[in-house]
């Protein structure tokens, strides 16, 4: 049986970086294949990425073969402490050239059947308003919202409002940002809802 650890015949070690790469972490040493045996809520899987220049990567699930569907994938940016949903849609964020060993993981939850409320704060609609440089929140179901924070890709906030209550249309003016991808996160009693967002 495979574990989280080094498995011969089972994983396969990186010999050659590519320009642009990623692979598994597994006792500090980079691979192409990770084996493991189950995979459960518990399970933690470090990723590496390598890039050649500074810019917009984006991060995303090719196919799924022989998987638990019971199982939701998620990303975790350690630097953001953002929670992706991988099969949903890629991750988009901003990295500076170079390695990167420390910032990204798989992580995993068992899929729940969706209350009342996160299927109302599933209809928050977080947007950024380039012609008038506005974050723009519509909250149809009046969600209480604890505070809403813009983030650059380096984890900096850029902007941050936690007097807000119960408004439905919510607009921030956010003025001289430079341009690229920034993390909209709206932080709510049931938890944080995140958007990737571009400034041009």
């Amino acid at each position: 049986n495979a574990t989280t650890g080094i498995d011969f015949g089972y994983d396969a070690q990186l010999y050659e970086d590519q320009i642009d790469d990623m692979y598994w972490l597994i006792a500090d040493g980079k691979h192409l294949i990770q084996g493991i045996d189950m995979i459960n809520p518990d399970t933690v899987l470090p990723l590496g990425v390598h890039t050649q220049t500074d810019g917009i990567n984006a991060i995303s699930i090719n196919s799924l073969e022989n998987f638990d569907e019971n199982l939701d994938i998620f990303l975790h940016d350690k630097v953001l402490n953002v929670f992706h949903d991988l099969v949903q849609s890629a991750y988009t964020v901003t990295l500076d050239a170079g390695a990167i060993l420390d910032r990204f993981e798989l992580t995993f939850k068992v899929k729940s059947t969706l209350s009342l409320e996160d299927e109302t704060i599933n209809q928050l609609d977080i947007r950024y308003d380039n012609s008038n440089s506005m974050i723009v929140i519509k909250n149809p179901n009046q969600v209480d919202i604890n505070s809403v924070t813009f983030y650059n890709m380096l984890g900096q906030p850029v902007f941050n409002n936690s007097e807000i209550g119960l408004a439905d249309n919510l607009k921030y003016k956010v003025n001289n940002l430079s341009t690229g991808a920034y993390i909209v996160a709206v932080s709510t009693p049931r938890g944080k809802e995140t958007r990737t967002v571009l400034v041009k």
